[in-house]
């Protein structure tokens, strides 16, 4: 199964599938420097880091939030008056 790790807070780490079920975990049983942002697999109750599909993750919302007018480094900027 495919997860994103939605957050990551004092020991726990909230997992989210494709369909937006959600799942609490102990951060002890996911790979090592995980965080926000990164795509997981579950195989046999082992997580491993999806890293080709984290970068492509990441880029997507980078051209998203350019799309819409941010840097996409951030959250999107305001354009000042």
């Amino acid at each position: 199964m495919r997860y994103t790790v939605d957050r990551v807070s004092e020991g726990i780490a909230v997992l989210e599938t494709e369909t937006g079920e959600r799942r609490t975990l102990e951060l002890a049983k996911l790979p090592e420097n995980v965080k926000e942002g990164d795509c997981l697999v579950e195989m046999n109750g082992t997580f491993s880091l999806d890293s080709k599909r984290t970068t492509r993750r990441k880029r997507k919302l980078h051209a998203w939030l350019k799309a819409l007018g941010g840097s996409g480094d951030s959250a999107p900027q305001t354009k000042k008056k």
